[in-house]
């Protein structure tokens, strides 16, 4: 996922790793989407923009989650609150700071 002036490296450094992997395997391993609530076009912090989709009305099991932000950006809650407020989510944060 995806919010205004979002740092473009880290999007290509995230994708890369699992596209190669996908071109060396016999069939391919991973499949990713660029999710926004923002639109369809999101304007990178480097002034690129990247297509992105809105996200599904329900959470899918067994997938990762990464939200890319860069400074400047505003609030992520602004963005994405409704699943920074996710259980799952809440959950791992609690996880990661205790």
């Amino acid at each position: 996922m995806i919010v205004p002036r979002f740092n473009m490296a880290t999007l290509i450094t995230l994708i890369e790793p699992l596209r190669v992997a996908n071109y060396l395997a016999p069939a391919p391993l991973y499949e990713w989407e660029v999710l926004s609530f923002d639109g369809t076009q999101i304007a990178a912090s480097n002034g690129f923009t990247m297509a992105a989709t809105a996200p599904p009305d329900r959470n899918r099991g067994g997938e990762l989650l990464f939200i890319l932000a860069s400074w400047g950006g505003g609030n992520l809650s602004e963005h994405c609150g409704a699943v920074l407020a996710a259980p799952a989510v809440a959950a791992g944060r609690a996880a990661l700071s205790g």
